[in-house]
This record gives C-alpha cells, structure tokens and sequence, in this order.
C-alpha cells in the first residue's frame, strides 16, 4: 500500500513540473503576421466587431475570401482590418488552444479557397454562414470555420473537444455556453444537435 502511495506522488510531482504546452511569444506573433496581407479562409463570424478564437458560429459574419491586414497583434488579440468594405474586427487569442499560431493559420492564408466542386447545398450554406444536413465537411469548414480544438465553457463541466477535423463527430459554440453537434456520414452533415 506504501509503494503505491510514494509511486502516486512521484507521478505528481512529475506532472507538476512538466513543462506547460509552448504558447507563441509576442514577437513571434508579429513576426509572422504584423502588417501582412491575407486571405480570409472561412467566413468569420463576429458580434460587435469582434471575434472569437473558439469560432463562435452564430450572428454576422466577414465572408471568406476578402483580403485582410493584420493591424497589430499580441497574445491576447489581433486587430484585422478587411478592405472591401473596410471594417476593423479585433480577434480574441487569449488562451488560445492549441494555440494563436494555430488558430491564425486556419483563418488566414495566402490564397482565396476554391469552391470548385462543391455543390447547391455547400453553396447555400457557405453563402448564409450556416452547417446544413448534408453539406460536405470541405463546405462546413468554408461556412464557420473548423471548430474549437478544445474549449469549456465558464461555469460548466462539459467541454467541446475536436482533436480530430476528420472525426465523425465534432462539436461547435454556437456562442459561450451554447453547443452544436455536427454529426457526418463519410463526408457529408448527417444530423445537427443543439
């Protein structure tokens, strides 16, 4: 019983001291994005001119494919500036997970994406900023974006966890404390849950 207790706190002890995940610095976030040009990726949804990094999915959205300025960036934020028509949304990176590079990547690219081959229904739901049943998850990720990595809402115990974008299931915010399941079949939105 002895062992199993001193081999239980040195495992602790372990994973006290372990190193926490790597999260961009400052300078590497500027480095990379400060004052540079992209493409938007998937449309952005905001509230009030912000956006979130868990992809909240509801309300207005910045459609894809518009040029965008990353004006100045820290660990916290980014404040991006859309040309056409010109609109400043400050994106939240506070906490980011898995991290900002991470999630900036996914927002921001160097190329519009290409709609070739998608079909009504991917078209519909990417023009309206919606998951629809029977969208592909090509269309989807073009429509809100892919969803968080992994995020728990405040004061709840449950959490939306997508390490895999090829998963049968994944789990999107509709807003902080609103979930929505997206359930695929092969390739395709079989079923939407709130």
């Amino acid at each position: 019983m002895r062992r199993v207790s001193l081999a239980f706190l040195i495992v602790l002890a372990l994973v006290e001291t372990a190193p926490p995940a790597r999260a961009a610095d400052t300078n590497e976030l500027k480095a990379k994005y400060e004052g540079k040009s992209f493409i938007l990726q998937h449309n952005l949804h905001v509230e009030d001119n912000e956006a979130e990094w868990q992809n909240f999915i509801e309300g207005d959205f910045v459609p894809l494919g518009l040029k965008v300025s990353v004006k100045k960036i820290d660990k916290s934020k980014a404040i991006l500036v859309f040309d056409d028509p010109l609109r400043t949304v400050k994106l939240d990176l506070a906490d980011a997970i898995p991290d900002a590079i991470v999630v900036l990547d996914q927002i921001l690219g160097s190329a519009a994406p290409s709609l070739k081959g998608l079909g009504k229904t991917d078209l519909d739901g990417i023009k309206r900023g919606k998951i629809l049943e029977g969208m592909t998850r090509k269309a989807v990720f073009l429509a809100v974006g892919p969803p968080p990595y992994s995020y728990t809402p405040p004061f709840r115990k449950d959490s939306a966890v997508n390490h895999d974008l090829k998963a049968s299931e994944l789990t999107y915010m509709k807003g902080t404390y609103d979930f929505l399941t997206v359930t695929f079949s092969g390739d395709k939105v079989a079923d939407l849950e709130d």
